[in-house]
């Protein structure tokens, strides 16, 4: 928990795995979630770039922290929106 506390981004990198609780669990947290896009977290947390974080490449997966490292605003409104998704799992 204390990890959680200092940072502001997850990276999830199973590919094609399961629903990944530990998803959920970093955004309650209030971690911004970047997850590779198959599988359970991409279509049933994230549901399928509604919060625009999701890669299949190295090359995206770059760019999807690149953006959010270097514009707070798009920082703000992922953290709002999976804070909200959040609760859903509660």
């Amino acid at each position: 928990m204390e990890m959680l506390r200092r940072v502001e981004m997850y990276l999830h990198q199973t590919r094609y795995g399961h629903f990944g609780i530990a998803v959920v669990e970093a955004m309650v947290a209030g971690l911004v979630p970047v997850v590779h896009r198959g599988g359970g977290p991409w279509t049933d947390i994230v549901e399928l770039s509604k919060y625009r974080l999701g890669y299949k490449s190295i090359e995206e997966l770059m760019e999807q922290i690149t953006s959010v490292i270097s514009n707070r605003g798009i920082w703000t409104e992922s953290a709002l929106k999976v804070s909200q998704k959040a609760k859903q799992y509660s």
